[in-house]
Formats: structure tokens, C-alpha cells, sequence
């Protein structure tokens, strides 16, 4: 693409993002975000919720929660990888301060959040926090 002189453009970027962070090519992953930073991209909300996940699935959450640490503008999308890395590694503290967070910052919550909660509930032992969650996420 590049080599025909067409510039790829932050979908193009989050796309192959995300199709590196599916197939666990870190490498490629890594190259891609080095160039990111070169084009001075990494604040586009679509990149930014791209790199979360991909580095959550390469189980580098010290990467992923610098780059939603450095995140200027966050969406659900941002909010959910995060929490979702964090669950998926057993880090249940974790995800649900993040899901504290969010609420706080007016972000709404949807199913695949509440999912990825209820996991984090499992981790930490939190049953009872788990149905008082589920419980909102019914209504």
C-alpha cells in the first residue's frame, strides 16, 4: 500500500492493529505502533483503543494501561479494552477500578463491559458486587 504511494489512514492503522493483536505477531505489532508514533498518531481515539487491545492480548498490560493512561480522548470502546485486558489476566482489582472509573468519568457502561466486570467479580471473589452489577446492567 505504502510502496503505491497510498498513505495508510488511522482506520487503516487500527485494522492492521487489530488484526496483529488477533494473530499475536508482537513484532509486527510493534513496528506498527513505532510508526504510529512517528505519524503522530497515537491520540486518535481508534488507534488508541486498538494498541490498548492489542498489547491486553499480549498480555503487556504495563503497555496497555500506559496508553490509556496517555489517552486524551477515551471512548466505550477504550474503557472496555482496558477492562476487558485486566479480566482476562486474572487482574480483577484492577478492572474494576477501571469500571469505577469510567462510571465516574460518565461513560456508559454496555453488555460487553458488564461481561467483562462479572469476570473481574469472579477473580476478586466479589459475588455480591458481580449480581448488584448484573442487576444494572438488566435494567
Amino acid at each position: 500500500m505504502m510502496e503505491m504511494g497510498v498513505k495508510p489512514d488511522h482506520f487503516t492503522y487500527a485494522t492492521v492493529l487489530d488484526t496483529c493483536a488477533n494473530l499475536v505477531t508482537i513484532g509486527l505489532g510493534k513496528q506498527i505502533h513505532a510508526q504510529i508514533i512517528k505519524l503522530e498518531l497515537q491520540s486518535d481515539v481508534y488507534i488508541c483503543s486498538t494498541l490498548v487491545d492489542m498489547y491486553s492480548k499480549y498480555g503487556n498490560m504495563y503497555d496497555s494501561k500506559l496508553i490509556f493512561g496517555k489517552a486524551t480522548n477515551r471512548d466505550f470502546v477504550t474503557w472496555n479494552a482496558m477492562i476487558c485486558g485486566y479480566s482476562q489476566h486474572g487482574l480483577g482489582e484492577e478492572a474494576l477500578q477501571i469500571f469505577e472509573d469510567m462510571i465516574i468519568e460518565n461513560v456508559t457502561p454496555k453488555h460487553a463491559t458488564f461481561i467483562s466486570v462479572l469476570r473481574a467479580c469472579a477473580h476478586t471473589g466479589a459475588g455480591r458486587k458481580g449480581i448488584a452489577l448484573f442487576c444494572l446492567d438488566v435494567k
